[in-house]
């Protein structure tokens, strides 16, 4: 029969032991884990590359909240905004290119890369 210790120590060490792999398997050598993504200013049309940020993200140039995830069509060889992260719905992977009506990929040739925010 279990005892309210013993259902006690065992909920304890269930957390401990969710908390140690939690711990161990997570790996923390980049604050960003390593992604790059391309950002596209609604205001200037300039193209960015940085760590993962919510958009529309702040524009250092403009100081203006302008930035949004761009994705490539390789038809093109031209970068599109993509919507807000607060209006995000459905598989962002199926954007398509508003021309050639290809799906848009996150891959594409990089602007150069800011790491700040």
């Amino acid at each position: 029969m279990l005892t309210s210790r013993k259902v006690g120590f065992l909920t304890t060490l269930c957390l401990l032991t969710g908390g140690a792999i939690v711990l161990f398997t997570t790996d923390r050598s980049a604050s960003h884990d390593g992604r790059t993504f391309v950002y596209l200013c609604a205001e200037t049309g300039e193209l960015v590359a940085g760590p993962p940020w919510d958009t529309p993200a702040v524009n250092e140039e403009t100081g203006r909240p302008t930035l949004f995830r761009a994705r490539y069509c390789d038809r093109c060889c031209r970068w599109y905004p993509t919507r807000p992260s607060s209006m995000q719905t459905g598989n962002p992977l199926a954007a398509r290119c508003p021309k050639h009506e290809t799906i848009l990929v996150a891959d594409g040739p990089l602007p150069p890369i800011n790491e700040d925010e």
